[in-house]
């Protein structure tokens, strides 16, 4: 894979792999959220995480703390219940990731990455990516470079979208939580590297 990978990636890469899918209440009382109880509930959350809360907004029973994460700046958005502050998802560049959506992003990217070391395999075997969309590419890959059995959908149940028109490179596509084609929360392999592309192809 290349080391060269977008913001937001290496975003969702260390969020994933810090996230331990568990809903922390602060237990202090709803509508008083300081930076200080916002850090507190990041780092439950994300214990090997170093944030520094920027600022907190408080509209009734949410909450934002734009934090310094990781490198980048994000908002991390609290909802109150009954116990406290809840953290609910993460936010960057008009994305909504929710907290138990973290683990799936994490699960997909490492489907993702598997399917592509094949797909470099058979480039370095055959000189080109296989031609064409979906299913028509993976039959030319079994069973040398991916087992009948290979999971080639994403962790929603999704199948995953290939598509090359000359073998050069090629696109793959999760539809991401929302499991909606061409929005924001897609995950996008252009070749080895995670972007967005000019063009998806369709499956």
């Amino acid at each position: 894979m290349g080391e060269r990978r977008m913001p937001i990636v290496r975003l969702l890469i260390a969020v994933a792999l810090l996230a331990s899918l568990a809903s922390v209440g602060c237990g202090s009382e709803p509508l008083d959220l300081t930076a200080e109880q916002a850090r507190g509930l990041i780092l439950q959350q994300f214990p090997q995480a170093d944030p520094n809360v920027v600022s907190v907004t408080v509209e009734e029973d949410r909450a934002s703390a734009q934090t310094e994460f990781n490198g980048n700046l994000v908002d991390f958005l609290f909802v109150a219940d009954e116990a406290g502050w809840v953290l609910e998802a993460v936010e960057q560049q008009g994305r909504v990731y929710f907290i138990q959506d973290l683990e799936h992003i994490s699960r997909t990217m490492e489907l993702m990455e598997g399917l592509a070391a094949a797909l470099a395999d058979y480039h370095a075997d055959h000189g080109a990516y296989p031609i064409g969309e979906g299913l028509q590419a993976r039959e030319v890959m079994v069973p040398d470079y991916l087992a009948e059995d290979t999971d080639v959908e994403d962790a929603w149940g999704n199948r995953f979208t290939y598509f090359s028109e000359d073998g050069e490179d090629y696109t793959l596509v999760s539809f991401g939580p929302d499991r909606e084609a061409g929005t924001q929360d897609d995950l996008i392999l252009l070749g080895s590297e995670f972007g967005v592309p000019v063009e998806q192809g369709q499956n």
